[in-house]
């Protein structure tokens, strides 16, 4: 007997109960949150083509994939990410008029990479997108939603950290930094590597200004006040309009009224893939990784032959709920009917009756044939948190069990049906 059919895969996970309830009440807030902002929500397909992802440039989307072929040979892949496939509406599917475009989405992505802590190979992305504009308000309501989007889940201690891909990107042009060196030093700052960066300059050639703003860089992390510290510190007029723009932005951010959430890291410098700009993450307490992602990509859509700058953001639900179970030290909610019809067999029909107008009346109605005695009724009613339980008889006599009083009221179909309707 083959034993792997009693177990799941690595990094896949069956979700039971009160954690699938709070999931989908979860995809549900975040939902009503995107239309309530004007986002018209897209469905992209779970299987794509590789050459998708093989086109984005991210080494994320390029090296984690699960991979298919077709009949046709075609190599084919589950989708390790959402952006990508919006870009790829976006591109080619939207007409000018239609743009700036406004998307969001929830779905299942899948990678291949090595699954520990709260990171798996299928899990659960829920963002927005908008494609069509550089407007800088634009990032501004993107960051703005991914706040509420934390908020609407739950989590009310958190940050949301603003980085800046062109800051690095310019420094290392300063500093004659080869793309190998680049990548390596790019590393070395991503794990707060003081030492490790300090090496990498020894008897490199360069600018004071600049040598002393990388050496810097995984500190220079703060307040908006910290902007000031940082415009000291060059000359450069690039990395003085980069400055420039994250001001604007935390200006924008001020008027959305979400500054308390914000900070500024020019130490962040992992997550460069396609993104051209203002990028950002979402921390919380409990968690050693971000919970949500994005930033400005104005080269992506490119590829897929409509050059267009946009921005937006995904937030790993399976994450995030995790995070608020941590944090708060919540058990899943337990979803339960708020009643169970039992009947006997003859009564069958006015059972449907009686479940038929209570769920009309919002009313959540679980029905089962009455094949065990009350007291058994009662422990299965307790043990699944349903609050009572309704006994439909053959001769129209109903018995209504308050398992919260430890009530029982005697009625008959019509006196129910009549209040109930």
């Amino acid at each position: 007997m083959n034993k792997w059919k009693f177990y799941n895969p690595g990094g896949m996970q069956d979700i039971l109960k009160g954690n699938c309830y709070n999931k989908r009440e979860a995809e549900e807030k975040l939902r009503r949150l995107y239309l309530s902002n004007g986002f018209m929500e897209i469905e992209t397909p779970v299987i794509e083509f590789y050459d998708v992802f093989a086109a984005s440039g991210s080494e994320t989307a390029m090296n984690s994939p699960f991979k298919m072929i077709d009949e046709k040979g075609r190599i084919l892949t589950l989708r390790p990410d959402m952006t990508i496939p919006a870009a790829r509406v976006a591109s080619t599917k939207l007409k000018s008029n239609d743009l700036p475009a406004k998307f969001f989405y929830s779905g299942k992505c899948f990678r291949t990479a090595e699954y520990n802590g709260g990171q798996m190979r299928e899990f659960t992305q829920s963002g927005a997108e908008i494609i069509g504009s550089g407007s800088l308000f634009y990032d501004g309501l993107m960051i703005s939603t991914a706040v509420d989007a934390m908020k609407t889940i739950g989590l009310d201690e958190f940050t949301i950290e603003l980085g800046q891909v062109d800051f690095f990107r310019r420094l290392m042009d300063l500093a004659a930094f080869n793309e190998e060196d680049s990548e390596k030093i790019r590393l070395l700052i991503d794990s707060k590597d003081f030492f490790g960066v300090e090496e990498m300059l020894v008897g490199r050639d360069m600018n004071s200004e600049v040598r002393a703003l990388i050496l810097n860089l995984p500190n220079l992390y703060g307040e908006k006040e910290m902007l000031q510290e940082v415009r000291g510190m060059t000359t450069d007029s690039k990395l003085l309009n980069v400055l420039d723009q994250l001001s604007e932005l935390l200006e924008i951010l001020d008027d959305f009224g979400v500054s308390e959430f914000i900070s500024v890291d020019f130490g962040m410098v992992s997550r460069l893939d396609y993104y051209t700009g203002i990028i950002f993450r979402g921390m919380t307490y409990g968690m050693g990784f971000p919970i949500l992602g994005g930033g400005r990509y104005d080269t992506l859509c490119g590829k897929f032959g409509k050059p267009m700058p946009a921005t937006g953001f995904s937030l790993g639900v399976d994450r995030a709920l995790t995070a608020l179970y941590r944090n708060k030290g919540k058990i899943p909610e337990e979803y339960s009917a708020d009643s169970i019809i039992c009947f006997e067999a003859s009564a069958r029909k006015d059972a449907m009756m009686v479940a038929g107008a209570l769920r009309g009346q919002g009313l959540n109605i679980e029905m089962s044939p009455l094949e065990k005695n009350v007291e058994d009724i009662k422990k299965h009613a307790t043990a699944k948190g349903i609050k009572g339980i309704i006994i439909v008889t053959d001769n129209g006599a109903i018995n209504i069990l308050d398992l919260k009083s430890g009530t029982t009221e005697k009625t008959d179909i019509k006196s129910l049906i009549g209040g109930a309707s």
